[in-house]
């Protein structure tokens, strides 16, 4: 270094002691000039390293000024690089360096002025009048350009020891925490500065997203994460110092799915190496100042800090996007997937973001002149959906005018008022008053839209205070939107109708605004000022907030503990205090609560809310399902069947712990019936509401207790000729918000006609975002980072729809085409400003679903018979079905190929992130030409890096079929969440991997079937017989599936079958016919016959099947089955597990019908399997069925094979045993060799209807009780209590001390029961009569009874005891009775001397004091 060097630096700090401020490194006069280096790349880390990068170099100035707290700073010589795709070593050499150009950098290369506190941090910024991303990176720059020399020691001689402080600085990020570790050699002082991120709530800081995220109880992931530091190295000379060298970096990664899938990441990192001190040639000025107060990012949503474009010259762009989306919808859809339509519908919403209102009203007015045109049509349907995405300003006005001036139709009005809130980008207050016009729309607009433009704006209000980025301008918001609060209360209030009143509590609810509690909390309390219905739907609405839950417990404690009111209020604060923050202690209050009330509608809702809950598997229910399950131990099961109900069920994937539930809920009070849908989703640790519909039911008084199903008690309501008080409320919600309210009421519900609405559905396309979230992070650069998250669903219908309807016939001709697809994006990208474009890593998924359907269809009333012709086009492109899925990442930089061809030319603009092209394979996994159906199916996998192994179809089967990751309770429930759970793992394929999955279904050319008939047909008819309480039935399924050549037939397929079971049930025949027909051959049959008996010590049944062409060439197959109890339940003191105390989540009760079963169940089955010229097709047929189920459940549970010693009798004996409440085994033994299957889990065959015979008990009985189809007669000493079709009435009765009947057979049958009270007690003797056999039952002493058969005495010492006739079982400690069933009856009764509960299957023609007729 030269003297005038160490002249020049010497004066640099010549004042250092003197003033501590960042200046003091700037000489009067003089500038400093600094290589300024910068490297900022956006990429991913599997499978291999790739990133989209940028390396620049230039100059930075630092002048001096005559102030002696103020610097100027300025760019020059700035040239950059670029670089796209694999990283290797020194791949950057392989670019050329550029020069940017004038008009992109003009305002970066501005001078600005860094004014600084005396501690050396920065106090303001200002600069010339420039666009906002280069105020941004100068803010950066300055932030850079600072560190606290209050806490820095430079001339301390102590300063050789480190040491460290944490202090709060303003940075490009805002207000941050940061950790100084300061240290000295002696000559260099280094100062680093680590910003200290204990939350990441700065990533999350501007967002705007259509998603309302809860977090919940699962286990915290955080897919993001991000860091920043800074190092100083102040060279110390004599007694000066100089700033050598400046290094400031930051990162921030994603890594979702528990860190399993694709690796994201931004990083960033500049550098200033000093060069020399020159002198000051020009003193720089800042002429228009522009004062920046802070250093904070500032943020824009429509250009996201980018450079503003002018919207007039994109006009043909976006014509051109709308075209290309028009092409794209009306393409086969059946080739593979390209990623760049992945962002057709969010380039189309950016673009239109960007315009202002006079260009977006032109470029509109242009597309309605030009209506005529199909294409033309295509494109203004498209521009309507989008429209609402863009958010701007200029966009929310063009809506409101053209809803306003009726330029569309009522459902695209609703579709873009729905759209309108979620997607706002610019929320100034100032916004809400440009558009009251959603509030005060007049007569000439439709009902249903002035309604959805007031919850809209509620919507709004909203949407606009969750985006004000602090507490102080969040409480502003809420000072000034209260008066539009005020308004909305004010018409709750003073408003004559109710249906308004509904609609601006709603509005309120939606604004979820912090205040929003203080004006529903009134209502809630009820002071008699307001309608019930409003009452309802505040209380549902305190669900939409996050409330302290001893604020939730003190407000709706009392409502749930108050006997005197409504039922339906109680369950409502029942529920939303179990939502809340419950603990056990609080769940023990409600036990307490609810005893002396479980018959009730409350106890009802507790008990299936607590058993629900108790077998979820959702994860954001944790801790809740602990507390249910140690509560539904200490809870008895409802006595009484009710309406009342909550059900739940969900799954959570296996391997990415993502998940999906499926709520339901319904509350029934003496006037009211309502019900309540939701599905939601969880991922991580959040939770979010996809959809909410709420139907009430109210003013039909206790009738809707009546009836069934929906249904029933709607042809109810329609031949009701008086509707008067009748209202039905259809609420419907999404993200806690309700978008839509529907209110029908009196006689104009009979106008509804839901089939006619759901025949009206016409040609459309609809687009919409399951997922729009946007994070714009400030890097250390002062360039925004922008984090994407984006699924967009395009849904594109061709109806062709020709109908007959009468009164008993249906025909409808369908020639429709239905499209699905979704586009899932997500990664992260960053602005380059010196090329002026986005260069970013994506994973791109994409899901699409091609389904023509060609039908006709015809259903007789008169004929029960539905008949389906399933047709082909003439051209077979238009017949083909096709699922496609594929996932990729890949590399991109956007809106500027030119810079990066003339800087490198060998890189392209989207570069996949893989391997290389050898190792992604397609290969086939199934194939199969199926000629009665005409088409050749296919699956196949293409684009893939996974291993062949990994891509079998039947490896992702086994892993979504697994039902431990399902709550559920029948086999439809399992199908829908195990559809739910591939549905949602074909979108987001968590696998880093690229990969692709197929399914195609193409017709055969050769093929000569061009239509398919599905003819059912169903008679049923009832036998019943005097005896029985119990009718028989035959049923006759009919079913034909005929192939042909447009009318000719080529096969019929015929399936008769006759289902014939006698009264009592305790017989069952089956005989079925199917024949296959071909024209100009012998009919192929196949004969099955097969009877079941019932017998007071087991079952039996009998299969044959036969099957061919001829009597001559006739296959046998013979089952033989037989069915008995295990020997130890043949002992008197058997008790099967299920009546153990502990043996699930759900408390026992002991005189529940279940215990009582397992004394007379079948739990040994031997099927006994021969057949006769089996044809070896058949055989290998039968060897696959086994290794499968080998294979199966060798996966999830012990099986071992050996060989057989000696050979069966048979061909093939089966035992399946019972073992446990929770465990089947299956034992295969062939001719070769033995299968032990051992520990299956039993629900895994009831769940497809494999349970258990009974030899006292038919099925349909059990169904009977499980559904509550029984009428339940409760006698004590004053009364009668009657529980019947939901309804629980007393009568008051005193029992007399003769044998009275309480339940008997028709005249001239000797089938009773009766009852007496044993005289000057309260207690009972119970009679039961069956033809000549006579059971009595009497108490003895406190504890036993005496039991009486024909008079002889059975020993008390036994338990249970079971004749043809009935069966019944002592009740011990802590529980006291005997339960009794009464076969020849159907009757249950559950007996414990002060009390006689008779339970007896619905409609039936008795008599006695339980039932008269």
């Amino acid at each position: 270094m030269n003297y005038l060097s160490s002249f020049l630096l010497a004066f640099l700090v010549c004042n250092f002691t003197l003033i501590k401020a960042f200046v003091i490194f700037v000489p009067n006069d003089k500038e400093i000039v600094y290589d300024y280096r910068v490297f900022f790349k956006a990429g991913a880390l599997f499978p291999i390293s790739h990133a989209s990068e940028c390396f620049v170099r230039g100059k930075l100035h630092i002048q001096s000024t005559e102030s002696n707290n103020s610097i100027i700073v300025y760019l020059s010589d700035v040239k950059f690089r670029l670089y796209n795709g694999e990283r290797f070593y020194k791949h950057e050499l392989t670019a050329e360096d550029l020069s940017p150009t004038e008009g992109i950098v003009k305002d970066l290369m501005k001078p600005f002025k860094i004014v600084y506190s005396d501690n050396g941090l920065v106090k303001k910024i200002i600069t010339e009048k420039e666009e906002k991303y280069a105020t941004n990176m100068h803010k950066a720059i300055a932030s850079m350009l600072q560190f606290n020399l209050e806490r820095v020691s430079l001339n301390d001689n102590k300063s050789n020891e480190p040491y460290g402080f944490i202090i709060e600085e303003d940075s490009i990020q805002g207000k941050i925490r940061l950790i100084y570790n300061v240290a000295s050699d002696g000559k260099n002082v280094v100062v680093k500065k680590m910003h200290e991120r204990k939350t990441t709530d700065l990533i999350y800081k501007n967002v705007i997203s259509n998603v309302r995220y809860k977090q919940c109880q699962a286990d915290f992931e955080e897919p993001i994460s991000s860091n920043s530091h800074q190092t100083y190295v102040i060279e110390k000379q004599d007694e000066h110092y100089l700033i050598k060298h400046i290094d400031n970096s930051g990162v921030i990664y994603i890594y979702p799915f528990l860190f399993k899938s694709q690796g994201q990441y931004t990083y960033v990192h500049s550098t200033l190496n000093f060069l020399n001190v020159v002198s000051i040639e020009k003193h720089l000025n800042i002429s228009l100042e522009s004062i920046h107060n802070d250093l904070e990012f500032e943020v824009s949503y429509i250009h996201t800090s980018g450079r503003f474009v002018e919207a007039k010259n994109r006009v043909l762009a976006l014509k051109q996007l709308l075209e290309e989306m028009v092409a794209w919808l009306n393409s086969s859809h059946v080739e593979e997937y390209l990623p760049k339509q992945n962002e057709l519908v969010d380039r189309l919403v950016n673009l239109l973001a960007i315009f202002d209102f006079e260009t977006l009203e032109n470029f509109y007015n242009d597309l309605i002149t030009k209506i005529s045109a199909q294409k033309s049509k295509q494109i203004l349907e498209i521009f309507h959906q989008v429209l609402p995405f863009a958010g701007s300003r200029p966009s929310i006005r063009l809506i409101n005018k053209i809803i306003y001036d009726e330029k569309v139709k009522d459902d695209v009005a609703l579709s873009m008022l729905y759209k309108l809130p979620s997607y706002i980008k610019e929320t100034t207050p100032k916004l809400l008053e440009d558009i009251e016009d959603l509030l005060n729309y007049d007569n000439k607009i439709n009902l249903q839209i002035k309604k959805a433009a007031v919850l809209s704006f509620g919507r709004l209000i909203h949407e606009i205070f969750v985006r004000q980025v602090n507490s102080d301008k969040k409480q502003q918001f809420i000072n000034l939107s209260k008066r539009y609060l005020d308004d909305f209360m004010a018409k709750v209030k003073s408003s004559q109708d109710l249906d308004t009143q509904v609609l601006y509590i709603q509005a309120l609810i939606n604004t979820k605004l912090p205040n929003i509690i203080d004006y529903l909390i009134p209502v809630i309390k009820h002071n008699g000022l307001y309608h019930h219905r409003i009452r309802v739907l505040a209380m549902w609405g305190m669900l939409a907030f996050d409330i302290n839950s001893d604020q939730i417990y003190e407000l709706f404690w009392p409502i749930f503990a108050n006997r005197n009111e409504n039922s339906e209020i109680r369950q409502i604060a029942y529920y939303i205090a179990m939502k809340s923050s419950v603990s056990t202690a609080r769940l023990l209050y409600v036990f307490w609560e609810t005893q002396g009330q479980l018959h009730t509608e409350l106890f009802h809702f507790h008990y299936n809310f607590l058993k629900s809950i108790a077998y979820s598997k959702s994860p954001c229910l944790e801790i809740l399902k602990r507390y249910a399950i140690q509560h539904l131990k200490l809870t008895p099961r409802p006595k009484h069947k009710r309406l009342s109900t909550f059900y739940q069920m969900d799954f959570v994937d296996q391997e990415y712990k993502f998940g999906k539930d499926f709520t339901f809920i319904l509350m029934a009070s003496d006037t009211s019936i309502a019900l309540q849908i939701e599905i939601n989703s969880q991922i991580f640790n959040l939770h979010s509401n996809d959809y909410k519909l709420f139907v009430r039911i109210d003013g039909l008084g206790e009738i809707h207790r009546s009836y069934r199903g929906f249904g029933e008690l709607w042809s109810f309501i329609q031949s009701n000729p008086d509707l008067k008080d009748v209202c039905i409320q259809i609420i419907v919600g999404k993200h806690d918000e309700t978008i839509q309210i529907y209110n029908y009421n009196g006689n104009d519900i009979k106008n509804i006609n839901f089939f006619e609405l759901f025949l009206e559905v016409k040609s459309s396309i609809k687009i919409d975002y399951e997922v729009s979230t946007k994070f714009v992070v400030a890097t250390e650069l002062g360039v925004p980072a922008i984090i994407d998250i984006s699924m967009p669903e395009i849904n594109y219908k061709q109806i062709n729809v020709n109908k007959y309807i009468s009164e008993d016939t249906m025909k409808l001709s369908l020639n429709n085409k239905y499209y699905t697809e979704k586009h899932l994006r997500y990664g992260i990208s960053i602005y380059n400003p010196f090329a002026d474009l986005w260069q970013g890593s994506n994973r791109y998924h994409s899901y699409n679903f091609v389904l023509p359907v060609y039908a006709d269809l015809n259903i007789s009333k008169r004929d029960r018979s539905m008949k389906i012709s399933v047709k082909k086009h003439d051209n077979p492109e238009d017949n083909v079905i096709c699922l496609q899925s594929h996932v990729q990442t890949m590399l991109f930089m956007r809106d500027g190929e030119e810079s990066l061809m003339k800087s490198c030319p060998s890189c392209q603009n989207w570069v996949m992130a893989t391997r290389g092209d050898p190792y992604r394979r397609n290969y086939t996994i199934f194939q199969k030409e199926v000629y009665t159906f005409g088409y050749n199916y296919e699956v196949t996998i293409y684009d893939s890096e996974t291993p062949i192994t990994k891509g079998k179809l039947q490896n992702l089967f086994d892993r979504l079929s697994t039902p431990n990751t399902k709550s559920f309770s029948t086999p439809i429930e399992y199908m829908v969440l195990l559809f739910g759970n591939a549905y949602t793992l074909l979108i987001l394929q968590g696998d880093p991997s690229t990969h692709g999955l197929k399914f195609k279904a193409t017709p055969i050319v050769e093929s000569l079937v061009t239509q398919v008939d599905l003819l059912f047909e169903f008679n049923v008819e009832n036998i019943n017989q005097e005896n029985r309480y119990l009718p028989g039935f035959k049923l006759n399924p009919y079913f034909t599936y005929t192939l042909k050549n447009n009318e000719k037939v080529l096969q019929v397929y015929a399936v008769n079958t006759i289902i014939d079971v006698n009264p009592g049930h305790t017989q069952r025949d089956i005989k079925m016919n199917l024949t296959r027909t071909i024209p100009g051959q012998n009919d192929y049959k196949i004969w099955l016959e097969s009877n079941k008996r019932w017998m007071s010590d087991g079952v039996n049944s009998k299969t044959s099947i036969a099957m061919g062409q001829s009597t001559n060439e006739k296959t046998l197959i013979d089952v033989a089955m037989v069915g008995k109890r295990f020997e130890e339940q043949k002992t008197p003191y058997y008790v099967y597990e299920i009546c153990g105390p502990y043996s699930n989540e759900e408390g026992n009760d002991f005189h529940s019908l279940n215990c009582l079963l397992e004394h007379t169940s079948i739990r040994d089955y031997t099927y006994n399997i021969k057949t006769t010229n089996l044809p070896p097709e058949y055989k290998r047929y039968s060897l696959i069925i086994l290794n499968y189920l080998k294979r199966w459940y060798s996966i999830f549970h012990q099986e071992i094979a050996k060989n057989s010693e000696n050979s069966v009798e048979d061909d093939i004996e089966v035992t399946l045993q019972y073992v446990s409440a929770h465990e089947v085994s299956i034992k295969v033994n062939t001719l070769s060799e033995i299968h032990d299957f051992v520990g299956i889990p039993i629900n895994e065959l009831t769940y497809w209807l494999f349970y258990p015979d009974n030899t006292h008990y038919s099925e349909l009985y059990l169904m009977m009780h499980r559904m509550g189809l029984m009428h339940v007669c409760t006698i004590n000493k004053s009364h009668i209590e009657h529980s019947l079709n939901q309804q629980v009435y007393s009568i008051n009765h005193e029992t007399p001390t003769e044998w009275t009947s309480y339940v008997n057979g028709l005249e001239g049958v000797h089938n009773a029961i009766l009852l007496k009270r044993i005289e000057e007690t309260n207690n009972y003797a119970l009679r039961v009569t069956h033809e000549n056999h006579t059971l009595e039952i009497y108490p003895d002493g406190v504890r036993d009874f005496k039991t009486f058969l024909d008079g002889y005495e059975i020993s008390k010492i036994l338990d249970h005891h079971a004749e043809d006739w009935f069966t019944y079982l002592t009740v011990r400690p802590p529980n006291h009775g005997i339960a009794l069933t009464v076969f020849s009856l159907q009757v249950h009764i559950v007996f414990d001397a002060k009390q006689v509960i008779i339970i007896i299957p619905k409609d039936v023609k008795v008599l006695g004091h339980c039932i008269s007729s």
